[in-house]
């Protein structure tokens, strides 16, 4: 068969997408709040990326490359409301089934903008503290139910 409805949805969806990322003011604030990392004048392939975990209330933001060595704390500070604020944001509509992510990767592309590449299945890791509790589950479970489609065998240990 033709591929090219198949095509044309992807065509909108990433122009669509790409115009939202642009507007983002929570993603623009992270930018701005990184800048220092941002990889001016290299490639767009050529981004930084910060791995973070987050559940309940707790969001755990790994250094530069490196999950394990934490970005320091006057940085994580200033853009945990506004990676709180974008992970509810993404738990609504499209994805509600989805419920909340709780690992994701923050990408700063050469021309300063700002990408959040959530993972909804993964298990949060957290380096400098305890792992995830069934309270800090629970806590998101009542605020954004995952599906039972959407529900992983990590998550079951924690109920």
């Amino acid at each position: 068969p033709d591929d090219a409805p198949l095509v044309a949805f992807f065509e909108n969806w990433g122009t669509a997408a790409r115009a939202e990322l642009a507007v983002n003011e929570k993603l623009r604030a992270i930018a701005e709040a990184l800048d220092q990392h941002v990889p001016r004048g290299k490639e767009v392939w050529q981004r930084e990326s910060f791995s973070f975990a987050a559940i309940g209330d707790r969001i755990e933001i790994g250094g530069k490359g490196d999950p394990r060595t934490l970005l320091p704390e006057a940085e994580a500070a200033a853009i945990r409301p506004f990676i709180k604020a974008e992970r509810e944001r993404r738990a609504k509509g499209l994805h509600e089934p989805r419920g909340l992510w709780s690992s994701a990767r923050i990408q700063l592309y050469p021309d300063g903008s700002c990408h959040i590449a959530a993972d909804w299945s993964s298990e949060p890791k957290f380096f400098a503290g305890p792992a995830a509790t069934a309270a800090e589950f629970a806590a998101d479970q009542a605020r954004f139910p995952k599906s039972q489609r959407w529900r992983e065998a990590w998550m079951a240990a924690l109920e």
